[in-house]
């Protein structure tokens, strides 16, 4: 569902969706080849096998060009802890909840 919210927002040229290690792996290859980077990243925090946060954490590690990607959160979650654990990264710039709409889709400037 939240693919054709993104895609009816009119504003995402290009839209990639990979599991989390496939996205860290898809970074690391694309910043050494002169890849096109995105221009933001959208992260569910419950994912499997590699969750939001360990994402985060992989993120963190990844050359500073990179981490000059906005990632904005995008969770089900209503505890306030996943907020603040989430927030204490600096390259993650909101923490949107589900289900997403449109007009959440379209205040996200950098995408």
């Amino acid at each position: 569902m939240n693919k054709i919210i993104i895609k009816r927002s009119g504003i995402v040229k290009e839209m990639i969706v990979l599991e989390a290690s496939q996205a860290i792996k898809h970074l690391k290859e694309g910043n050494e080849n002169s890849k096109i980077l995105p221009n933001a990243i959208l992260l569910d925090l419950h994912m499997y096998p590699m969750d939001g946060f360990e994402f985060l954490a992989a993120f963190d590690l990844l050359p500073t060009e990179i981490k000059d990607i906005p990632i904005y959160i995008l969770s089900s979650s209503v505890d306030p802890n996943d907020y603040k654990k989430a927030m204490k990264f600096p390259y993650v710039k909101d923490f949107l909840h589900k289900p997403l709409t449109i007009s959440d889709v379209q205040n996200l400037v950098p995408l």
